[in-house]
């Protein structure tokens, strides 16, 4: 996982534009999330690695935001929103 842009995010031990590695085992899931409401991870690279084995397992990769404000002149509100990303290779 390498941020976009150097942005900053809460997960301790990431730092800004450095790419991480991370092991995951079949069903774990590991959350970025950025260090502020006024940033987003748009332009972030995962990608799946190969193990020591050689062997490379596929991935999803999902992106959203915990409350989208949504304008409406009578009133305004926010809702959760969520896609699976689509590879780009």
């Amino acid at each position: 996982i390498t941020s976009a842009r150097g942005i900053g995010v809460q997960n301790a031990g990431m730092t800004p534009g450095t790419p991480y590695t991370i092991t995951l085992n079949k069903g774990e899931f590991f959350q970025v999330v950025a260090s502020s409401q006024t940033q987003e991870l748009s332009g972030s690279m995962i990608k799946s690695i190969p193990n020591a084995q050689g062997k490379c397992y596929p991935i999803a990769v999902f992106s959203g935001s915990s409350r989208t404000a949504i304008d409406n002149p009578c009133s305004g509100g926010g809702d959760f929103i969520m896609q699976q990303n689509f590879p780009s290779t």
